[in-house]
């Protein structure tokens, strides 16, 4: 009775940690030779050079996703009068106004993800530690590395910052310009 339970969890667990893996590993591959360069040419720290390049990918990342969001709303609203519809300009003085927030959103996000990167590179430095004993190959310790850091981000948002998604979107699209939309439904 309870292994019907359990099992399908487990089964769950595993493709959503497919869903993450995967993209990490092949992430770091692209971006850690990035990031090496980027600390020899600015003669920067491991910490500084990941927290730059983290912060220029989620600044273009969460911008990207800004603007592709405004033109789907756009698209898909119900069309009305041209006079009262958006022009050129109205869109980029929305995206300027935004734009504290996107760069907020960014700083936030860079300091998340140093954070699972501080995990990966210390779970990667023990495979490293103990490789000198025994020949290890170093993709099997990256990939151990990253596996690590993405049951741990799992574990994490899962179970304890299941709302910071919503949060976040929230933030983006709606924070303090007007007020959101489910406090205007409670009449709050």
């Amino acid at each position: 009775m309870v292994l019907e339970l359990i099992v399908p969890s487990i089964i769950e667990f595993i493709k959503l940690f497919l869903l993450v893996f995967i993209p990490s590993f092949i992430l770091y591959k692209i971006f850690s030779p990035i990031r090496v360069k980027l600390a020899e040419r600015l003669n920067f720290s491991w910490v500084k050079s990941s927290l730059l390049l983290n912060f220029i990918v989620m600044l273009v990342l969460v911008f990207v996703v800004y603007i592709l969001f405004m033109y789907l709303g756009q698209v898909s609203a119900v069309p009305r009068d041209p006079d009262l519809d958006y022009d050129f300009l109205d869109n980029v003085l929305l995206i300027l106004a935004s734009s504290g927030r996107i760069i907020v959103s960014a700083i936030l996000l860079s300091f998340v993800l140093l954070f699972f990167e501080m995990i990966a590179s210390f779970s990667m430095g023990i495979g490293e530690h103990r490789r000198g004993k025994k020949q290890r190959n170093e993709l099997l310790t990256q990939a151990v590395g990253i596996g690590i850091m993405s049951i741990i981000f799992l574990l994490l948002l899962l179970f304890v910052f299941d709302w910071v998604p919503l949060g976040l979107f929230v933030y983006i699209f709606y924070g303090s310009l007007n007020p959101l939309p489910l406090m205007v439904l409670l009449g709050i």
